[in-house]
């Protein structure tokens, strides 16, 4: 079948030149701004949450469970460390304990994400974040999330600046080793 029988019966063309005098342009890339200034200042980034803003990889989840440090509540539990990359990352551990169904973790997954990405400019740049969500997150609705969420970081981030990030694990090594009481001993004041 040529071009011109496929024009005659409505089919659309795929060619380019075609395409063109249809005004249809399919083959020039999206020119849309990832990020633009509004007027009285400030700028409006994408929508998008990029690859480089997740922990993904075994290793870097490795390391925010070593070296990191947590804050807890009923329905979360956030593991923060410090990162060298210059900008917060994300990463999800969502396990069948919270929901058998995938759509359902699926659903709380997508939920964290769009609150880290609505709210990034409130999250420290310099911090890798893992968020393990515990069964009771089901109950919670979406601005509940979002504010226990948003309240473990800030808890964190608050005693980090008054006391530095410390590592853990480093801390540990470094701790002077507790006295031993001898066997059969009672403890003071007893």
């Amino acid at each position: 079948m040529s071009d011109e029988d496929r024009v005659s019966r409505g089919a659309r063309s795929t060619t380019p030149e075609n395409s063109k005098a249809a005004g249809d342009d399919t083959t020039s890339q999206s020119t849309s701004p990832v990020s633009f200034e509004v007027p009285g200042g400030g700028v409006v980034r994408g929508e998008r949450f990029p690859v480089a803003a997740r922990v993904l990889r075994r290793n870097h989840f490795g390391h925010v469970f070593e070296h990191g440090r947590g804050s807890s509540n009923s329905a979360l539990r956030v593991v923060l460390a410090p990162n060298q990359v210059g900008h917060a990352r994300l990463g999800l551990a969502v396990s069948r304990g919270v929901s058998k169904r995938a759509v359902v973790r699926n659903k709380v997954k997508r939920q964290l994400r769009e609150i880290f990405r609505r709210h990034r400019d409130l999250i420290p740049p310099t911090l890798d974040i893992v968020v393990v969500p515990q069964r009771p997150v089901l109950e919670l609705d979406f601005s509940t999330l979002r504010d226990q969420l948003l309240a473990l970081i800030d808890a964190y981030w608050s005693r980090a600046q008054r006391f530095g990030h410390g590592d853990p694990a480093q801390e540990r090594r470094n701790r002077p080793p507790r006295p031993s009481r001898k066997r059969g001993a009672k403890k003071a004041g007893k």
